[in-house]
């Protein structure tokens, strides 16, 4: 009797049973098993590549921050030494100078900017213009004495008779501004023609560049009140003079005060009297006219009088703005423009005021 083996093939028999390399006996399973792992390796690895990548990133931007801060560091060790170093810095510059007002000094004997015994120059300091403006102030105090008592025995007359005008007291102030100036300063006075009558209102605009201003202005002897500031009215003799004949007090940078100016102004002009402005405001410092402002001819338009111009030439050379402790040798010039009939457009008025005072400043310089 006869055994008969039959062979079956294993691989044959899983694919059979649907394996399909399910098992671990089959070749399939293990390519399977060996692709998976290949495949986890792989991943593994991106993973890997991907924090080293971040671990790189990371160290970068700690190292570019702690290079910042390295550089800010040396940025304030460098501002410090050089803090240490300013004083002899300065102390440099202070001998350089020091050493450049020597050279300007010496080499300012042929120009400007220096002390003289006389010059014309305006920017130089003149001895002898010192003791001219010594002299006058002098005179002019010994002359405001006498008169301010004569002033005080018209006052009580001025102010029950001619309240407004006070012509006579205005008379005394013409004395004082013509005696004083007459023995050290040339004044004369053009367009005298153009000139209001006594008792004719209207508004005189006028350039300011010095104190002389209102000494040659009272060369018109006309019974205008000139507004002033109101530390000027403090002033011994002179100030109280101001007071008594009647001029306008003003506090610049007070809004009631201008209105009150104006107000006072309006009312002389409706009784016949004349008032006097600085449209500029206040003294130039440099000789050049500013810019016009509007009150005077905001009043002129609403009281319907006619405007003044004037044109003072040279004031600011005999004595210059900030320097009143010198007065120097020369002439000035006051010309009278011919009036500017009444209004009622104040920017009209001032325009044409302020051009034609300015083109005679320029043609008389």
């Amino acid at each position: 009797m006869t055994t008969t083996f039959t062979v079956v093939n294993n691989n044959s028999f899983l694919s059979s049973l649907g394996g399909g390399g399910v098992f671990l006996g089959g070749e399939r399973g293990r390519l399977l098993m060996r692709s998976r792992s290949r495949g986890k390796h792989y991943s593994m690895r991106m993973m890997d590549n991907e924090n080293k990548m971040k671990m790189k990133t990371t160290k970068t931007t700690t190292m570019m921050e702690n290079t910042n801060e390295n550089e800010q560091k040396r940025k304030v060790r460098r501002e410090r030494s050089e803090r240490k170093r300013k004083p002899s810095v300065t102390c440099k510059a202070t001998t350089n100078a020091f050493q450049n007002n020597h050279v300007f000094s010496a080499a300012a004997a042929t120009g400007g900017g220096t002390t003289k015994l006389w010059s014309g120059n305006p920017n130089d300091v003149s001895l002898l213009a010192i003791l001219r403006c010594i002299a006058f102030t002098l005179w002019t105090f010994s002359l405001a004495v006498p008169l301010f008592l004569t002033m005080c025995v018209i006052f009580p007359f001025c102010y029950f008779l001619d309240r407004t005008r006070r012509y006579a007291l205005s008379f005394v102030n013409d004395v004082w501004a013509i005696c004083s100036t007459s023995p050290f300063v040339k004044i004369t006075v053009e367009g005298r023609e153009h000139l209001p009558k006594q008792d004719e209102p209207a508004v005189y605009v006028a350039n300011h560049a010095s104190f002389m201003d209102i000494f040659s202005l009272f060369h018109l002897k006309r019974p205008f009140k000139f507004i002033s500031k109101t530390s000027n009215f403090i002033i011994p003799i002179i100030g109280w003079s101001m007071f008594l004949t009647g001029h306008v007090p003003l506090k610049r940078t007070d809004r009631r005060s201008q209105m009150e100016t104006l107000k006072i102004c309006r009312e002389t002009l409706q009784k016949n009297g004349s008032v006097l402005f600085f449209p500029e405001g206040t003294r130039s410092k440099d000789g050049t006219m500013a810019e016009f402002k509007k009150g005077a001819f905001s009043v002129a338009a609403k009281e319907k009088v006619p405007i003044v111009p004037i044109t003072i030439v040279n004031a600011g050379g005999i004595m210059r703005n900030g320097k009143e402790w010198m007065l120097r040798k020369g002439e000035i010039k006051v010309i009278v423009h011919p009036r500017i009939e009444a209004s009622e457009n104040a920017d009209e008025l001032c325009q044409k005021s302020e051009n034609v005072i300015k083109e005679a400043l320029v043609n008389n310089s």
